[in-house]
């Protein structure tokens, strides 16, 4: 995306910035269709649960 609006004013941010969040929802989709969830409450509950499983992964390993 940083290619896309590199030559642009402010003007432009109210676009990047609607883009920057859309791709962000995009990807917590992703992930919630990867661990089987249906959708969380809230970002902090997001969080809490990717950090567990990445907890979970580094003592494994």
């Amino acid at each position: 995306m940083r290619g896309v609006y590199r030559n642009h004013r402010a003007d432009a941010m109210v676009c990047m910035i609607a883009d920057h969040c859309k791709a962000h929802k995009a990807l917590d989709k992703a992930i919630d269709a990867c661990y089987g969830k249906k959708g969380f409450k809230s970002e902090p509950e997001r969080l809490e649960f990717l950090f567990e499983r990445y907890q979970e992964y580094i003592v494994k390993k």
